[in-house]
């Protein structure tokens, strides 16, 4: 529910709660909506000009759009918690495949470190490059500089991976208006030039990754952040059919619902599947794929977990193989490790079972978070996995709030006991056989 509109809620519990049928109408799931998710109310005007400083609008005429967002209030619980079972896939006894995880940090080549350290600038006191810039334009008196740290962001979270090619960096500076209104200036901020002709490290290393893959007899799941005006797929895309591999991308305009029988009819003919991982992250039964390479990382934990259980589902036919790749010393490998950082938080909060604690917008706290410690000199922890923990036993006999303990083996069966106190089990059934009268058994002659 916490990835869906909460109005389809409404009609499920009106057919089991007689108290959501005495408070809500029959058509009443925007009133349940209103009461227990989220509601966005969107105001269109034609003359934007009306509009003052504090948002206020001085007109008449105006469209609204009334829409849903994903979104669940506490207050849901009182209806929900009764006619509710929770259960989990050991509790199902569904056999999953074996997992094993593989993170991969990678050095730049020294072109590409000298690049990245002259966009990023925050290992300098005092900081230097991009950096320098950026904390410039947020003290301007005039407020036109606001976004300019997104800008560094950006720039050094994605570079790494798309050194192959020229890149150009633009601010857009505020000047007036606000939202869809605001008027805006694109202004060159820097140039960066293409390192190498070649192959970068990492990609060199998705090639022979996924060529031993093949030979294992194994299909490849590659996950790309940059599929956007970024779009690193296509060069990628040629690199590993150049390698002799068989190569799909899977893309927005391929419908969602349209998704899953464009997997069936390719799946068979192809080695490699390049996509974000923002397009499978819910729903679809990847198992035909048991290697997935995240080749750049989600910021968010929750896009990363769903995509990471794709293909580690029940009955899966092969072991389940997941690799993590960043360059060393980047801001992906610090978001990496704050990745791992959640995984340990979240298995405390929950137990074995981390799925229950993540919710979609988890993203822009992570970016914050990675922000400030860069700008702080804050050192982070590396990560030596992100789910491979997440199953661990403890031997401890008061047991652990972040690992199941192991199953007790009993030394004889209930069976063998029986058997050994010459004792026999028998099954007596809970309907009484009415006995037949023995005159009804025969047939008068």
């Amino acid at each position: 529910m916490l990835c869906r509109v909460i109005a389809n809620t409404s009609r499920m519990l009106r057919r089991i709660s007689p108290e959501v049928r005495r408070l809500y109408a029959f058509n009443g799931e925007m009133k349940w909506a209103g009461d227990m998710g989220l509601i966005k109310k969107a105001f269109y005007v034609p003359d934007p000009s009306r509009i003052t400083d504090d948002g206020a609008y001085t007109g008449t005429r105006f469209f609204e759009t009334v829409d849903e967002k994903p979104g669940i209030s506490p207050g849901i619980a009182r209806y929900i918690l009764p006619y509710t079972l929770f259960a989990s896939l050991p509790d199902m006894g569904l056999p999953l495949p074996s997992y094993s995880e593989h993170i991969v940090r990678l050095d730049m080549m020294p072109a590409m470190q000298a690049q990245y350290a002259e966009l990023d600038g925050s290992q300098d006191s005092p900081p230097t490059g991009l950096l320098a810039w950026a904390l410039e334009e947020q003290k301007r008196e005039d407020k036109t500089g606001k976004g300019a740290i997104s800008v560094w962001w950006s720039t050094i979270f994605n570079r790494p991976n798309a050194m192959f090619r020229g890149e150009r960096v633009f601010f857009h500076r505020h000047l007036k208006g606000k939202g869809r209104f605001a008027v805006r200036l694109p202004e060159l901020v820097t140039e960066a030039d293409a390192v190498s002709s070649g192959l970068l490290p990492k990609e060199a290393w998705l090639v022979d990754t996924c060529r031993a893959q093949r030979l294992a007899g194994r299909k490849s799941l590659v996950f790309v952040r940059q599929t956007g005006e970024r779009d690193i797929q296509e060069r990628l895309a040629e690199l590993l059919q150049n390698a002799g591999l068989r190569v799909e991308t899977l893309r927005p305009t391929v419908a969602p619902n349209k998704r899953i029988d464009w997997l069936k009819k390719r799946a068979g003919s192809i080695d490699v599947l390049l996509t974000n991982s923002k397009l499978v992250e819910v729903g679809l039964n990847l198992v035909m794929f048991p290697t997935a390479i995240f080749y750049e990382i989600e910021p968010s934990f929750y896009v990363l977990y769903q995509a990471m259980r794709r293909v580690w589902r029940p009955f899966a036919p092969l072991p389940v193989e997941v690799f993590f790749s960043v360059y060393r010393g980047t801001a992906e490998e610090m978001i990496l490790d704050l990745m791992g950082e959640k995984m340990l938080s979240n298995q405390l909060l929950t137990g074995q079972e981390v799925g229950g604690a993540l919710v979609p917008e988890d993203a822009g706290n992570t970016l914050q978070v990675a922000v400030n410690r860069l700008l702080g000199g804050v050192k982070t922890k590396q990560a030596t996995s992100i789910f491979a923990g997440q199953n661990t036993s403890t031997a401890s006999p008061l047991g652990s709030p972040t690992a199941e303990s192991p199953q007790v083996t009993p030394e004889q069966t209930l069976e063998a006991w029986l058997a050994q106190h010459a004792m026999v089990r028998t099954h007596r059934s809970g309907r009484r056989v009415k006995p037949i009268p023995q005159a009804q058994m025969a047939l008068p002659l």
